[in-house]
């Protein structure tokens, strides 16, 4: 008996988004290239916001999400994101730095607060602590035309990487070894076991393994690595030692929280060092 041949899962899920009634355009192939070095700023200086467009990173984002819980002046947000796009305008640079938001979580009331004011300003959204891909169904309900960066930073979102990055808002995955961090010294306080294990190297890198993976079957490009907070304190050689080993696992982004680390990560993520795109066979 003959075996029919295998047909390649990226036209079995066009099929099936196809029958859902869904987009069946990857939201990837909208961006001729995805951003590869992005700035973390806290929104809450447009000077500093005109600084990081002349600065020649690929993507500006403006951080509105604390992760005590606190959330950050609309209005002054919607000034820092204004002047990003009056300081591109005039840069006279022939690519000019993406403006993105890393917003609350889905299903917040401040997330829904930020897509309702700010969401058309930019080009793409920074959605934390995803789980599944309902928080990002959630978000593309609310900033339809609005591409969407879900971040793994727990198990939850890990184990759901493959569901999360086949939802056609999304553009490319993020990941926060910091996010895991916080949630496994969260777990030791409580007693947990095997903190140690979850704060690893080796750990990280298995972790940004199964995002590859996931990436790889929706046609997507690298994940970005390093998407914290912006208010976040890590010198130099913490943020070199981290960005290397995921640069070594197929991700295709780092991010800075300063701009103290632009030219190191640059000149390791920058156009001339990127790897080659991944490609699906058949």
């Amino acid at each position: 008996m003959s075996v029919p041949p295998l047909r390649s899962t990226s036209r079995l899920r066009e099929r099936v988004r196809a029958r859902r009634g869904e987009c069946t355009t990857p939201a990837a192939s909208l961006a001729p290239r995805p951003p590869d070095v992005h700035l973390l700023l806290a929104p809450d200086s447009p000077e500093a916001a005109r600084e990081a467009v002349r600065s020649g990173v690929d993507a500006v984002v403006l951080d509105l999400y604390g992760d005590d819980g606190s959330g950050q002046d609309l209005a002054m947000a919607w000034a820092c994101a204004r002047t990003v796009q009056i300081a591109r305008a005039g840069a006279g640079r022939s690519r000019s730095p993406q403006l993105r938001l890393r917003v609350n979580p889905a299903g917040t009331a401040a997330c829904e607060d930020e897509l309702a004011q700010l969401a058309g300003m930019c080009e793409g959204l920074i959605l934390p602590e995803v789980r599944s891909a309902d928080d990002v169904q959630w978000v593309a309900k609310r900033a339809p035309a609005v591409r969407i960066v879900p971040v793994i930073e727990n198990a939850e979102g890990l184990s759901r990487a493959a569901s999360i990055s086949s939802h056609p808002a999304v553009s490319r995955l993020g990941y926060s070894a910091a996010g895991f961090t916080r949630r496994a010294r969260r777990a030791g306080e409580a007693g947990t076991e095997a903190v140690g294990l979850l704060l690893s190297a080796e750990v990280r890198q298995w972790q940004r393994g199964i995002m590859i993976a996931a990436a790889v079957a929706a046609g997507l490009p690298g994940p970005v690595n390093g998407i914290g907070t912006a208010r976040a304190k890590a010198g130099l050689d913490a943020y070199a030692e981290d960005a290397a080993p995921a640069r070594s696992a197929g991700f295709t982004g780092q991010c800075a929280n300063s701009p103290a680390q632009l030219a190191r990560l640059s000149r390791l993520w920058g156009p001339a060092a990127a790897p080659p795109p991944h490609r699906e066979a058949g």
